[in-house]
């Protein structure tokens, strides 16, 4: 039931944007027409080494081009014009994996790519076990900031629920059990994102406005708290009738799609809707299947990372 429970939970704001046109139309659109005065944004958690090679290829050969938060921001603004058939690519929570797998593949495509973390749960090499399944190290991290094809921001401190503050939230891709220490006294809200943003400007000496709200969960107070801490963009995840960034968007809701359907943008040679589909939910059951084993051979329970599903 747990399990049903997070499904529920993390499919209910798609399922609402889809009914309330939250969702672009592309994504349902036998043969869409090419995007025109508006950039999608996909996010990520933990990618296959084969899948994102796959969307990075679809990119290239339909000429796709990826920005930064701030390119994308200015251009809301109406500061920059980027150029045609522009997306932008995020990622959340900072697990090793976006390391090992999807900056290499980055680096090889030539494309960019913008990091939400949370600094209070990272540490140096010579702090963090490197195994699978755990955090970025700092030196990781600036080894990516330094390569400019990754955009670090602001995941809040420590990853804490805002609906219920301050609760932890499990990050994807990363062995939850092994957090717990590492979360300290908790913060309230203002404070734990102002924290957050000037550690990050510390550690990569630049400027960081730019806060993805943990579970894409935002309300208005907490907005208003994170202006005043310096920041001024504000990811999230589907909402309704907000299914793509245009000009003069408002800043305070940048949604995002899931990553999974990036292939369904307009292009030559573009995945099957059932395709995606059916690869999500078998995913979704192949989890439910492991974790009901492991929890029936060892009694514990683990934290299911979540797919990329918003």
């Amino acid at each position: 039931m747990n399990f049903l429970a997070q499904r529920i939970a993390k499919n209910g704001p798609e399922l609402h944007a889809l009914l309330t046109g939250g969702l672009p139309y592309f994504i349902t659109a036998r043969s869409p027409v090419p995007l025109a005065d508006a950039i999608p944004v996909f996010c990520y958690h933990v990618v296959s080494a084969s899948v994102f090679k796959q969307d990075l290829q679809f990119l290239k050969d339909n000429e796709y081009h990826t920005v930064t938060a701030d390119q994308l921001l200015s251009w809301i603004a109406g500061n920059a014009s980027p150029k045609q058939k522009t997306v932008v690519l995020t990622f959340d929570d900072g697990a090793d994996n976006f390391y090992r797998v999807a900056f290499p593949l980055l680096r090889a495509f030539q494309q960019k790519a913008v990091l939400f973390i949370s600094p209070g749960l990272h540490r140096s090499h010579k702090e963090e076990p490197l195994r699978q399944e755990r955090p970025c190290t700092w030196e990781e991290l600036q080894e990516m900031h330094v390569s400019g094809f990754v955009d670090i921001q602001s995941h809040s401190w420590e990853h804490r629920s805002l609906q219920h503050w301050p609760t932890p939230l499990p990050l994807t891709g990363i062995d939850n059990q092994s957090m717990q220490d590492r979360r300290g006294r908790p913060l309230d809200i203002k404070e734990d994102v102002t924290k957050a943003r000037h550690e990050l400007e510390k550690r990569f000496t630049k400027s960081v406005t730019h806060l993805a709200w943990p579970c894409y969960y935002s309300e208005s107070r907490s907005i208003q708290l994170a202006e005043e801490a310096g920041y001024k963009g504000f990811w999230t995840g589907t909402l309704p009738r907000i299914p793509l960034i245009t000009p003069g968007h408002d800043p305070h809701k940048i949604v995002r799609i899931s990553g999974e359907f990036l292939q369904r943008l307009p292009g030559n040679r573009r995945k099957p809707l059932t395709a995606i589909l059916a690869t999500r939910y078998k995913n979704a059951y192949s989890r439910l299947r492991n974790r009901h084993a492991t929890h029936t051979q060892n009694g514990a329970k683990h934290c299911i990372g979540g797919s990329d599903v918003l």
